[in-house]
């Protein structure tokens, strides 16, 4: 039985991309739509731009953390 990423429930693949660099998640948006949706996840960028920039004072009101990291 071989099991490919596509049968990996969606939750897990996103655990895994949680372990890349920005730049490593911009690269996995390009791959394919489906990796373009989990790797914008804002689970992955919102910790991202907190560690490299700080807590906005705004944040409870942002809805794109991948675009406010850039």
């Amino acid at each position: 039985l071989q099991i490919t990423i596509a049968d990996m429930p969606l939750e897990m693949i996103v655990q895994i991309f949680s372990f890349l660099r920005a730049d490593e998640l911009c690269l996995a948006c390009q791959v394919c739509q489906d990796w373009r949706v989990l790797a914008s996840d804002v689970k992955l960028w919102r910790p991202l731009h907190i560690k490299q920039c700080g807590v906005p004072c705004d944040a409870a009101n942002v809805q794109d953390w991948k675009a406010l990291y850039w």
